[in-house]
């Protein structure tokens, strides 16, 4: 089973988006990874969180990296790490703004609607990813974005919000059972990748108390 498991802890500051995650991976993406690692300076790991993670914004700084053993074939690999994202915050009209949506699968592909090649991924997978924000103290959340879901045979998305005390909590889930998306296919993959592109949009909102 290829499937990565990742959840970041959030806190902001001064515009400052700063965050802790955990990240563990199974089956090939593992191997990809440990390929990548093995060939890749310790010290240097912090630097390749942006890409492998897809976060977002060009300003993302990955702080530091810590790993599971890699000789333990048989198990799970995981990544800790800690990033900020400065002046990632922003504010209008006195409320503040903040995207949860800090990595964003295939943000960047695009299926034209007479696209007949097919869709190549390099292999199947189910990528979860939780993002739990802490609220500033003196603030609150207005009304959560909806939650967005995809259904289809070969792939599905999903996308809620949640709150439990001080913390929003944002749940994704993105699974692609195929190697090739192709004929008919290539349109409902089409449509969830708009509804994805559409869910990363989505800020949550802080007021002042």
């Amino acid at each position: 089973m290829n499937a990565i498991t990742d959840t970041t802890w959030l806190s902001i500051a001064n515009g400052k988006l700063s965050g802790k995650g955990s990240c563990t991976i199974n089956g090939e993406r593992k191997s990809d990874l440990l390929s990548i690692l093995d060939a890749t300076e310790p010290s240097k790991y912090k630097d390749l969180l942006g890409n492998f993670l897809q976060f977002t914004s060009n300003k993302f700084q990955g702080l530091s990296v810590t790993t599971t053993d890699p000789e333990l074939i048989d198990k799970p690999f995981t990544l800790k790490y800690e990033f900020e994202i400065p002046d990632y915050v922003t504010t209008n009209a006195g409320l503040n703004y903040v995207n949860l949506n800090v990595e964003r699968l295939y943000q960047k592909v695009s299926i034209k609607p007479d696209r007949i090649q097919p869709f190549e991924t390099d292999f199947s997978f189910t990528h979860s990813f939780v993002s739990i924000l802490e609220l500033p103290e003196g603030t609150k959340a207005s009304v959560l974005p909806e939650a967005l879901a995809y259904e289809h045979p070969r792939f599905t998305f999903h996308s809620s919000y949640s709150q439990q005390g001080n913390r929003i909590i944002l749940n994704s889930v993105i699974r692609i059972d195929y190697l090739l998306i192709k004929g008919d296919d290539l349109q409902g993959f089409r449509e969830m990748l708009i509804l994805m592109n559409k869910a990363y949009s989505k800020s949550i909102v802080l007021n002042k108390i």
